[in-house]
């Protein structure tokens, strides 16, 4: 049996996309937990929220997403219960940072990426460790159900900003908010892209709303809403420019052709390079 786990919706979507096309989806089992819930909802793949349910006498294979240390995920301790009995595991990385912390209690025996950066950096990280690049399941599974509603409609105007709990330049501009205040960049999108609609894509660990309310009572002639899509692709199909944090979401974007903008740069050397977001203090205060 291969045994997925994940907590994480960056992650999960790459895991579970890489389940969906697993010729042995009998023979799987998901144990999730956090965002990662829902991202299998979403795609209508059964979980299990309780790792009591495991029996490891029949796991084969562990694949496991990434996370920070404090505190150690559920796929953190499946990594460090796998290891402790011999079944091989697989660690899958989703982005293009802090990889020296991804694994506090195990590090896998193998690293699945899905695009060169990824590649490069983990390489650096981890030299002693097998690393592999794989076919990227969930950025076939956007263009596929982008090319299902047919080419892209002329959305002029129409901008998507995917919000992040990652900090930027512009959060240190102006916190109104106490948590992932994203004013200055909807007033900067505003500014240098004149949007008729701004659609924002909230992540699971932040909550935009109040952001939104203030800027649709101040901002003119553009009107700012929260999407209620699920999938990123929905959001896609219903935008002409792409706006957000360096993230994985912004990146599928920028590979699909769309026009992007990022709020900054990552610092790994070998990382996506965005265009950014022209940044003006004076038009953020």
């Amino acid at each position: 049996m291969i045994l997925y786990s994940a907590n994480d919706s960056g992650g999960a979507n790459l895991i579970l996309h890489h389940l969906l096309r697993s010729t042995t989806l009998e023979k799987s089992l998901a144990v999730l937990s956090g965002p990662a819930m829902k991202v299998a909802t979403d795609l209508g793949i059964a979980f299990q929220k309780n790792q009591n349910i495991i029996d490891w006498k029949t796991v084969e294979l562990l694949i496991a997403g990434s996370s920070y240390p404090k505190p150690p995920k559920l796929h953190d301790k499946l990594l460090k219960k796998a290891q402790n009995i011999d079944v091989l595991t697989v660690g899958v990385l989703d982005g293009w940072e802090n990889f020296s912390i991804r694994w506090p209690l195990a590090l896998p025996d193998q690293i699945w990426v899905m695009d060169r950066y990824a590649f490069d950096l983990a390489r650096e990280q981890y030299p002693s460790t097998e690393i592999h690049q794989t076919k990227n399941y969930y950025l076939e599974f956007l263009k596929e159900n982008i090319s299902k509603v047919g080419a892209m409609k002329n959305y002029q105007g129409k901008v998507l900003y995917l919000d992040s709990p990652r900090r930027s330049r512009f959060d240190e501009a102006g916190a109104i908010h106490k948590n992932n205040c994203i004013c200055p960049i909807l007033r900067t999108i505003k500014k240098y892209l004149d949007p008729t609609s701004i659609s924002v894509r909230r992540h699971a660990l932040t909550n935009p709303q109040k952001c939104v309310e203030r800027q649709n009572s101040e901002l003119h002639n553009c009107k700012i809403e929260i999407s209620r899509s699920v999938h990123l692709y929905q959001n896609l199909q219903d935008s002409n420019v792409i706006v957000g944090k360096p993230s994985y979401a912004l990146f599928a974007a920028k590979e699909l052709g769309y026009e992007c903008y990022a709020t900054d740069q990552l610092d790994s050397r070998s990382s996506p390079k965005f265009v950014e977001l022209p940044f003006d203090l004076r038009s953020t205060s």
